[in-house]
């Protein structure tokens, strides 16, 4: 397996070093980035790695290749300036080549001083001193607790933010805030919206030192188990997924209006009205809020209502409930199953229909934030198995498409948008009761080697007199390409990468 690693150089604050391994045809990525507002330089080194050309970036981020640094085959340098105003968030990273492109790697932006893990912290007596607010990147050992030791004046608020798993970690986090004597003062091991990640906040009663004390859950370790622990006083709040530089909405959003609620919206006559198809968002803001929506359908047919909480980083649950004209109930989520909140429903007749927003164990409070989308019932859905893709410039790339039909027989015609709406395709047409198509897509002679595109599929179909279109989606590539993730990123379903090769019979680069 060919290996590609890459560390920051200069004086910069670090983040979280994160080691995805992939195929045998990938390189491995390790990376670590910088704050806002802080240029730095990234070095990249891996034996075959060819002629370094692009970093990708799914967040906003100048990117140069560093003139200073000595062009050879296994070597390549990139000066980053991440903007001032860019959030403390989640993004996504590929580096780009003449002949390799590397797979999805997950980092945190930052704000945060950062210090390393130091060796010697294993025991609450050889406690590493930080200073707070801070950012400690380390990794756990196996059997093995990291502690760390700071000041605090009485009254002071202190969050502790363990980021592991958000970022595709292979660790388990378990965090203890201690006293100086070593008596526990509060214990996280789950955080809601945060899956498998560790987080509190806790007022500390009097002046003195605290202690952290992290380790796996399971008592794993290794350079696998990897984090970013985050001292300080800040809020708990979900992590953004920084994805200005993709382009695209989510496979599962796609053809949708972006609405939020209008408060009040607490009781059936004051509800926010919608225009469909929509993804509306909303919030709970007191315990045992509910929030009513109103919608009209020109027609009868069949429509999906859709929750979407814990994969968005939310930790709430819903129940969704729709609701005649006269305030009938027609239908309802079971409060039970996988799903965050699902109802299916076939409109018998054109009117005017409400839909309640409930929290199910009635949670309220500003993190309790929600999105519910409404849209036709398509009948089918598609996939891709893979999120990355490589071919060579002027030559082309085969994909197989899947198609899950539910009562749906009709043909689907399949095509393109993106970097490569204007790429010719073939076998694009998933034929009448069929269920996949090996779609082939001609790259361009034009396309540079070393580009990283990015493109979706999107199929359309005729139901009856209304044409749908569904977007294809990777969400099964990208758990594969992120295994340690409960939810992939919702913002990169869909969205596929394309690394354009040298052409057929040429060498890259060195």
């Amino acid at each position: 397996m060919t290996r590609l690693h890459a560390a920051l150089i200069g004086a910069a604050t670090l983040l979280l070093a994160v080691r995805v391994v992939a195929q045998t045809t990938e390189p491995d990525l390790a990376l670590t980035a910088a704050a806002p507002g802080r240029t730095v330089t990234v070095g990249f080194a891996g034996d075959g790695l060819g002629f370094a050309r692009t970093l990708w970036t799914s967040f906003p981020a100048e990117k140069r290749l560093d003139a200073q640094a000595k062009s050879r085959s296994d070597r390549a340098a990139f000066l980053v300036t991440v903007p001032q105003d860019c959030p403390t968030g989640i993004g996504l990273v590929r580096l780009g080549a003449s002949n390799r492109f590397s797979g999805p790697v997950l980092v945190l932006v930052d704000v945060l001083p950062s210090v390393a893990a130091a060796g010697g912290h294993r025991t609450l007596a050889t406690a590493q001193r930080v200073k707070l607010p801070v950012a400690v990147d380390g990794a756990c050992a196996e059997r093995g607790s990291d502690f760390f030791v700071f000041a605090a004046r009485a009254g002071q608020r202190v969050s502790v933010d363990v980021v592991a798993q958000r970022l595709g970690s292979a660790l388990d986090p378990w965090v203890r805030l201690l006293d100086a004597r070593g008596r526990e003062l509060a214990f996280n091991e789950d955080s809601p919206g945060a899956g498998a990640d560790a987080r509190l906040t806790h007022v500390v009663a009097a002046d003195g030192d605290y202690v952290v004390q992290l380790r796996d859950s399971r008592h794993l370790g290794g350079e696998a188990h990897r984090y970013r622990l985050r001292l300080g006083d800040f809020p708990l709040t979900a992590l953004p997924f920084l994805h200005d530089a993709a382009g695209f909405p989510p496979a599962d959003e796609h053809g949708l209006k972006m609405q939020r609620e209008s408060e009040p919206n607490d009781t059936a006559e004051t509800a926010t009205r919608l225009e469909l198809p929509v993804l509306l968002s909303g919030n709970f803001q007191r315990p045992g809020d509910r929030d009513f929506f109103q919608f009209r359908l020109a027609q009868p047919g069949r429509w999906l209502v859709l929750g979407r909480t814990r994969s968005r980083g939310y930790p709430c649950d819903l129940l969704l409930t729709l609701l005649d004209g006269k305030g009938a109930t027609i239908g309802a989520s079971p409060p039970t199953g996988a799903d965050e909140g699902i109802i299916t429903n076939a409109f018998g007749s054109a009117g005017s229909y409400r839909l309640r927003v409930e929290e199910l164990s009635g949670l309220g409070g500003p993190e309790l934030s929600y999105q519910v989308a409404l849209q036709p019932y398509a009948g089918f859905a598609l996939s891709v198995d893979a999120d990355k893709f490589e071919a060579p410039s002027g030559g082309s790339l085969k994909l197989k498409v899947s198609c899950a039909r539910r009562d749906f027989d009709a043909a689907i015609t399949l095509a393109l948008t993106g970097d490569a709406r204007e790429f010719t395709v073939t076998n694009h047409i998933i034929a009448a009761k069929k269920t996949e198509t090996t779609l082939r897509v001609s790259v361009p002679a034009t396309a540079a080697p070393g580009t990283l595109l990015h493109f979706q599929i999107h199929g359309v179909a005729q139901s009856g007199d209304t044409t749908v279109s569904v977007a294809a989606q990777t969400l099964g590539a990208l758990r594969k390409a992120l295994p340690n993730l409960l939810h992939p990123p919702a913002a990169l379903d869909g969205v596929i990468a394309l690394g354009v090769l040298p052409p057929e019979g040429k060498k890259g680069e060195k």
